[in-house]
């Protein structure tokens, strides 16, 4: 099956570590803001086995003002990121009262993933914590450093990569043909 679209999917970031989440959203490229509805978002593209693959992502504010927005957004989307800070424990009990409070409005096509960002050397939330959080949930997890801007872009690509995997009857793609016939695996931020 193929049209001449590309697949578009929707993430979101939820979470009350705003520099963690600034940094997701910082790489290259420009956001828009959507300032009086505390939303941010950008495009992440990629190509997966020559099929065009625009995500957008949006940085929902962790604001308990904007709680509303949070939950009207999590029912369609196709990827949710619980980001918080390894070395900061309070962002971590955000994720998990947030975890509490919408699982019920996530989406069953959805995919939820839970990422911790930090440094060892000061962490404050456990891996035993993080374990049973993501085994509940049933969720991935990833921690990465927040030095290295390339893990970024291989989180977005994985996780990509992953829910068209798991969800291939849901898309109707688009095989990109380039002059030499190589697919490019590559996650670019626009």
């Amino acid at each position: 099956m193929s049209n001449s679209n590309p697949i578009y999917l929707k993430s979101l970031l939820i979470g009350n570590s705003q520099d963690v989440k600034q940094r997701m959203m910082k790489l290259t490229g420009n956001s828009t803001k959507l300032l009086k509805i505390g939303v941010n978002f950008k495009f992440v593209t990629t190509i997966i086995d020559r099929v065009l693959i625009k995500m957008q992502v949006w940085d929902i504010a962790g604001q308990e003002r904007f709680r509303t927005i949070t939950e009207s957004f999590i029912s369609n989307a196709h990827i949710i990121y619980f980001v918080y800070n390894i070395i900061d424990a309070s962002t971590f009990r955000f994720i998990q009262t947030t975890l509490e409070q919408v699982n019920q409005r996530i989406g069953c096509n959805s995919m939820g993933v839970l990422v911790g960002f930090g440094c060892e050397e000061q962490r404050e939330v456990s891996n035993e914590e993080i374990m049973e959080l993501s085994l509940k949930y049933q969720i991935k997890h990833y921690e990465f450093d927040l030095s290295d801007d390339s893990q970024l872009f291989d989180l977005y690509f994985k996780t990509i990569n992953q829910f068209i995997t798991e969800n291939p009857s849901k898309f109707e793609t688009q095989t990109i043909q380039s002059e030499n016939q190589h697919s490019s695996n590559k996650c670019v931020v626009v």
